[in-house]
């Protein structure tokens, strides 16, 4: 049985991300753009096998923001929350095969919320040079800070209260250290924003990126195993 505060934070996410899609869901039918959204929305789902678990946390670190924020950035909130919503679905359907719902409502609704969040921090600091790439350095530093604050210190107080941990201790053990996984997430988002209309294999050329993270990742992950071993054995 959860905490009842945290049902209470569930369900205000949930309904939050319910309002964000109807008026997403909205925009996207009445504005329907070209498809090529659809490839960077495909490239961010092929990136979800090499998601991370990160122990004691009930935490799933996934790779996909890199294109998310890139349709974001090119084609605006509407589309982005569309492409998360479904990414969303299809990536944490593994949840439910081991019963746990919590993580699949708690986690959609994080990523659909925050879909929004830096989609409208980009839109506030939006570049008049959309082809360089030099005018996306500010607001891919801003989306990625704003990206990570949020989705942290969400997951953190989650996992705080479900387990009855310190929420500051959570989030500068587990969490800060991905930190760079943002920026790289953003940088990588902008680049592909200024280069695609002129050469369309950009989102494949990020790969490395998306390969440094994960790789990243599964080091910090080995990092906080190690640790938890110590603390039961030590």
């Amino acid at each position: 049985m959860l905490p009842r505060k945290l049902q209470i934070l569930i369900i205000v996410l949930a309904a939050f991300a319910v309002v964000i899609l109807c008026w997403s869901s909205w925009e996207f039918a009445n504005h329907m753009p070209d498809h090529d959204w659809i490839v960077l929305a495909a490239l961010a789902i092929v990136t979800f096998p090499f998601c991370v678990w990160l122990p004691r946390t009930e935490t799933i670190v996934t790779f996909g923001d890199t294109y998310l924020m890139a349709i974001s950035l090119i084609y605006g909130p509407s589309i982005c929350i569309v492409a998360t919503a479904l990414y969303a679905c299809l990536s944490l359907i593994s949840a439910l095969r081991t019963a746990n719902r919590f993580l699949f409502v708690f986690g959609f609704s994080v990523l659909v919320c925050d879909a929004l969040i830096y989609s409208l921090a980009f839109q506030f600091i939006k570049p008049t040079a959309a082809h360089e790439i030099s005018a996306y350095s500010m607001p891919a530093v801003i989306m990625a800070l704003v990206s990570f604050l949020f989705t942290s210190l969400i997951a953190a107080t989650a996992i705080s209260w479900r387990h009855g941990n310190r929420i500051s201790a959570l989030w500068v053990g587990v969490y800060l250290p991905l930190l760079l996984n943002s920026f790289i997430a953003a940088g990588a988002a902008a680049c592909i924003a200024a280069l695609y209309a002129s050469n369309k294999f950009v989102p494949l050329a990020v790969a490395p990126a998306i390969g440094f993270m994960w790789g990243w990742t599964r080091l910090h992950g080995k990092r906080l195993m190690r640790k938890a071993a110590l603390e039961k054995n030590p």
